[in-house]
C-alpha cells in the first residue's frame, strides 16, 4: 500500500465518524499489517464485509468466474433489506468499516442504494464492482447516495458505452471514486491495448 493510498483510505475512514471500537479495531489490524505480524488467530474483527446481493446479471459473459450467474435455481436469491440489516448487526461485524457488494451485477438489484444508506447509518464505507451499463439509468440514485467507490470492468463490445457512463458519473457525482478495470493477457495486442485503456480512464 502506497502512502497516498493509505492517506486516502484514512480520510474515507474518518468521514464515517467511526466509533471508538472501530478505531481500536483498525489500529489492531494496522499494527499487524505494518509489522507483518499476522497470527493464526487474528486479534481484530473483520475490517471489510463482502455481500453477494444477487446472482443476476444483465450480461452473460463466457469467462465469468461465477458459474451460477443467471442460473434459474439462483436468480431469485437476492438479498433483502432485512437480510442486510441482520448481517450488519452481527456482533463480530459491527467493527468493520467497509462493505463490498458483489454478484452478479449489483446495479440490477432494485435495493442497492437502500443497502448503501443502511451501511452509512452503520458507519460503513461502501463499494462495488460493476459493468457500468446501468449507471445512466440510475444516475439520480447515485447523486443521492453515499457510495464511496465503484469499479467498472470493461468488456469487449461495450467499452464505448461503459466509458461514456463513467464520464457521466464522474461529472454528476465527483465525490464518488470511480476506477476502471480491464483484464490483461500476455498477448502483445492486449498489452498494447492497455495504453488505450489508460488514456480513456484519464479522459473520463
Amino acid at each position: 500500500m502506497t502512502p497516498k493510498a493509505f492517506l486516502s483510505m484514512t480520510k474515507d475512514f474518518l468521514s464515517i465518524k467511526p466509533t471508538v471500537r472501530q478505531v481500536i479495531n483498525a489500529l489492531k489490524y494496522s499494527y499487524c499489517f505494518f509489522t507483518d505480524n499476522f497470527k493464526a488467530v487474528a486479534p481484530y474483527d473483520p475490517l471489510s464485509i463482502g455481500l453477494y446481493l444477487t446472482y443476476r446479471c444483465n450480461l452473460s459473459c463466457p469467462f465469468c468466474w461465477n458459474p451460477v450467474i443467471n442460473e434459474k435455481p439462483f436468480v431469485k436469491d437476492d438479498l433483502t433489506v432485512e437480510d442486510v440489516r441482520d448481517i450488519l448487526s452481527a456482533p463480530r461485524l459491527k467493527n468493520a468499516f467497509r462493505v463490498s457488494f458483489v454478484g452478479g451485477e449489483p446495479l440490477v438489484h432494485k435495493d442497492i442504494f437502500k443497502f448503501i444508506e443502511i451501511c452509512r447509518e452503520n458507519k460503513k464505507l461502501t463499494m462495488f464492482p460493476s459493468n457500468g451499463l446501468h449507471i445512466e439509468k440510475r444516475l439520480d440514485e447515485f447523486k443521492k447516495s453515499s457510495l464511496t467507490t465503484i469499479q467498472v470492468s470493461l468488456y469487449d463490445g461495450f467499452v464505448q458505452q461503459q466509458m461514456e457512463n463513467v464520464k457521466k458519473l464522474r461529472q454528476a457525482v465527483p465525490r464518488i471514486k470511480v476506477s476502471v478495470a480491464r483484464y490483461v493477457t500476455k498477448e502483445k495486442k492486449m498489452m498494447d491495448y492497455m495504453h488505450e485503456v489508460i488514456r480513456m480512464a484519464d479522459d473520463a
